[in-house]
């Protein structure tokens, strides 16, 4: 009897015990395989990186003789951490004009608009190439649309050509805001906000709009139309056929044509052959990490989200 037991106490231990190894074995291999999809994950991330900088490559002119005709890429919203920016713009620019065999520059702009700051920033520095380099012709070619900031962008180039149904135009400035005074009134939410400034706490979304925060408005609104105004007439005074342009709506590439927001309709590779009888295109666009692009995006909305300054003004 007690041999049975022993033996059955045995088997309980062998048991045990290679369910401890089996255990110990599967933690083992779920470590192993934890380690293995943190390093896959980590090679993608590299990888990426690698792919990004391998890109920059492709701007070596060599890869074509003769005189290269420059190209930078306005594509998507203008602004600082959320789009198209100064400082890329700006790299792509100082990286093309280095090229002895620069022969034109084209900036091809897909934008709905941006910030004012940027905008003009970019603006600037066009009209900067545009002195320090006359030699060089600088044109815009619009794709899909050229709207507000985009197109404080393109009223800077020498010539701005688009396709015949291209959205152009839009020259205006607009300010997003919420009032939840009632809201939080029926909540029974109560507002304490402190100030020092008379205006600091304008356009708060959670107190009551006032007839003189609305007239403080509109003024700033009208000073930034009016610098948005100047920006174009700048460039385009003499080619403009109606006041109507500045009204704020968007109109097709044929009727821009027609108003003298462009000069001429035509793709890129079209226009790059008819004014600079060249199609030997290298594409300086700086190119960045996606990630690395939604991230800071995402870092400024949150700041922005709890900063008490407006941040709502766009081109």
């Amino acid at each position: 009897m007690n041999n049975q037991k022993d033996k059955n106490s045995e088997d309980a231990l062998n048991f045990s015990e290679k369910l401890s190894k089996e255990f110990l074995r599967e933690m083992r291999l779920k470590r192993r395989w934890g380690i293995f999809f943190k390093l896959s994950f980590l090679v993608i991330i590299i990888s990426f990186l690698f792919i990004g900088q391998l890109s920059n490559l492709k701007y070596a002119p060599e890869e074509f003789t003769g005189p290269v005709i420059g190209l930078v890429r306005i594509d998507g919203v203008i602004g600082n951490n959320v789009g198209v920016d100064y400082d890329t713009v700006s790299k792509s620019f100082k990286r093309a004009f280095k090229n002895p065999r620069l022969a034109g520059f084209i900036i091809l702009i897909n934008s709905p608009g941006g910030t004012p700051v940027q905008s003009s920033l970019i603006n600037q520095l066009v009209w900067e190439y545009r002195e320090k380099y006359p030699d060089t012709k600088i044109i815009a070619v619009v794709e899909d649309i050229c709207a507000s900031g985009g197109y404080y962008i393109a009223s800077a180039a020498e010539e701005i050509y688009a396709d015949a149904s291209s959205l152009v135009g839009s020259i205006g400035v607009r300010l997003d805001s919420f009032g939840f005074e009632k809201a939080i009134e029926k909540l029974g939410v109560e507002r304490r906000l402190f100030v020092a400034g008379q205006k600091k706490a304008l356009l708060d979304p959670f107190s009551p709009l006032t007839t003189d925060d609305k007239k403080v408005t509109e003024e700033l609104l009208a000073d930034l139309h009016k610098t948005f105004i100047n920006a174009v007439m700048k460039g385009r005074k003499d080619k403009l056929k109606s006041s109507q342009v500045f009204s704020g709506l968007v109109w097709t590439g044929r009727k821009s044509l027609e108003l003298g927001l462009i000069d001429g309709l035509g793709s890129y590779k079209a226009v790059s052959e008819k004014v600079f009888s060249a199609n030997n295109i290298v594409d300086y666009t700086e190119k960045s990490f996606a990630l690395q692009r939604a991230f800071e995006g995402l870092k400024g909305g949150i700041s922005n989200l709890f900063s008490n300054e407006r941040a709502y003004l766009i081109y």
